[in-house]
């Protein structure tokens, strides 16, 4: 799913690979997509950010970050979003140390999900009838 996702007929997000050419294989990835914000326009959403825990102190996350921006400022986005665990403190120190601001401290925004069996729910036509009786 991840490679036709990623570069099928329809690509889903976009993303980089860090590889490491004394292993010969990929320590790490970065994945995005475009968004839009009816407040602000065009945004890039950052998915997901691995990096092997032996190579985190290689300063790839930098060069994700560094690319990721360029590609952000090359669709014209008005803002970058990401999320992040609130107990990963390096990454949290990362995020901090690199501007991002935390929604949830400075606007209460909170982010919400609904799994597949949720939307599958969502989908069927008595959802109607039952919040809306």
């Amino acid at each position: 799913a991840l490679e036709a996702d990623g570069f099928g007929s329809r690509r889903f997000y976009e993303g980089f690979v860090a590889e490491s050419h004394k292993l010969k294989q990929v320590v790490g990835y970065a994945i995005y997509y475009f968004s839009y914000s009816t407040w602000q326009g065009k945004s890039l959403y950052m998915e997901d950010m691995y990096i092997r825990p032996e190579d985190r102190k290689n300063r790839i996350a930098i060069s994700f970050f560094h690319l990721i921006s360029q590609a952000a400022l090359a669709e014209n986005c008005m803002r970058m979003n990401f999320c992040g665990l609130k107990d990963n403190k390096p990454a949290v120190e990362l995020f901090q140390s690199l501007g991002a601001d935390n929604l949830t401290l400075k606007e209460g925004w909170h982010y919400y999900r609904i799994p597949r069996h949720g939307i599958e729910e969502l989908a069927q036509p008595s959802i109607i009838t039952k919040f809306n009786p």
